[in-house]
């Protein structure tokens, strides 16, 4: 009776409750400081696109696609932009971005927090120099495969169009919505 396919089966359920009871118990432990390190990864970012200046959340309500938005205002206490917390359908999974803008409504910098996809073609779009493109864009991005042509044009990641059109996208969204909340046409 000891090996009984209903005795193997009670066996692998104890074992898989266990489990289980483990996993979650590990994850209760965990979520706060996950949570609290996500955080400090925005915050960084923002600090790293807009230096010198405090960032204050406000209400997203009027933007669905966008995630958080924070108002930047200069150590001085000027208005110096807003950051756009985003996320972008990629390739492998949605790539999460910071999009800052300055109050003229240009770029000012493009930082990835979370992204999955291909080690060596669409994990480019996280390189310092493929974001930098973006910097003092303004208005609607073009996407080009072989050479930028035009003032707004983005340069793709040869092998990863995927991603590359994800990642304008989404910081076409953000520019967009903080335009918007900025005031004005873009």
């Amino acid at each position: 009776m000891k090996n009984t396919p209903v005795a193997m089966i009670s066996v692998l359920a104890i074992i898989c409750l266990a489990v289980s009871a483990v996993l979650g118990f590990v994850n209760f432990l965990t979520e706060d400081t996950i949570a609290r390190i996500a955080e400090e990864k925005v915050q960084a970012a923002m600090a790293d696109i807009i230096p010198n200046a405090t960032f204050e959340a406000v209400d997203t309500t009027a933007y669905p696609a966008v995630t958080k938005m924070y108002k930047a205002t200069s150590t001085g206490g000027e208005d110096a932009g807003v950051c756009v917390q985003l996320s972008s359908s990629g390739f492998a999974a949605d790539i999460v971005l910071i999009v800052g803008v300055n109050a003229d409504k240009t770029i000012a910098g493009v930082r990835i927090t979370s992204i999955n996809e291909t080690a060596g073609l669409g994990s480019k779009a996280n390189d310092p120099a493929w974001l930098s493109q973006f910097e003092g864009l303004t208005g609607t991005l073009n996407l080009v495969k072989n050479s930028k042509t035009g003032a707004n044009d983005v340069l793709a990641i040869s092998g990863a169009t995927v991603t590359s059109t994800a990642v304008t996208k989404g910081v076409q969204s953000a520019l967009d919505a903080a335009a918007d909340y900025l005031g004005g046409a873009k």
